[in-house]
């Protein structure tokens, strides 16, 4: 009894310190390539196809450019940019916000912001904007559905210089897959529909960006 004992002690100190870490892919050796990150911020998403603001943000920076001219280029896939909803950078904000304040202190940075060092910063650019339709997404079978796609960059402030990480492309889609069966199964297609909305693809989105920088 007393060796087990010893052994389940002897194993605490590892629990505490996995728990402490902020982020699990970081890592703590003297010899990391980068620093552990201490906070996070987050630039609100810009819109590929639409210009950038009089200061540029990194989520600027991250929109597709047409490699000639340098200048901001069309999406392969247009953005309907009446279909831009500022209500949905503001949910793609508030969801990565939720998930990474899990993790770190996390804030919404501004146009022309000072970061501070050992800051890890997400900027994106949405690069499809696709509400579907609703009432395709009805009958089911994948019909109707939303998408909402962007090119995302994680940065790092070291305290001389804004370094990226990494960048990738990520892709969400909304649908029914399945086709109504009965009376229940329209009602129940009705209460799912109410939720494949383009907030419901910015919860997507955010998910798969905190996999991708726990990945780190």
């Amino acid at each position: 009894m007393t060796s087990i004992r010893a052994t389940v002690y002897s194993f605490l100190p590892s629990v505490a310190l996995l728990a402490a870490m902020p982020l699990a892919g970081w890592a703590q050796s003297p010899d990391a390539t980068h620093p552990q990150p201490k906070q996070a911020s987050i630039y609100s998403f810009a819109i590929a196809g639409q210009p950038a603001g009089e200061t540029p943000t990194p989520s600027d920076a991250s929109c597709p450019k047409d490699l000639d001219s340098g200048t901001v280029a069309q999406p392969s896939t247009p953005v309907v940019s009446m279909r831009v909803n500022p209500k949905l950078l503001e949910a793609i904000n508030k969801q990565l916000m939720r998930k990474l304040a899990k993790k770190m202190p996390t804030t919404i940075a501004t146009s022309g912001a000072t970061i501070d060092p050992n800051t890890l910063v997400i900027a994106g650019c949405l690069t499809r904007v696709d509400p579907g339709n609703a009432a395709k997404r009805m009958a089911g079978m994948n019909l109707g559905a939303s998408h909402l796609n962007a090119h995302v960059r994680i940065l790092l402030e070291d305290g001389s210089e804004l370094k990226q990480l990494q960048d990738f492309d990520l892709a969400t889609r909304g649908a029914n897959p399945l086709p109504p069966l009965g009376p229940l199964g329209v009602v129940t297609h009705a209460a799912t529909e109410s939720r494949e909305t383009l907030q419901a693809d910015a919860k997507r989105l955010a998910d798969q960006i905190v996999k991708k920088i726990s990945a780190l």
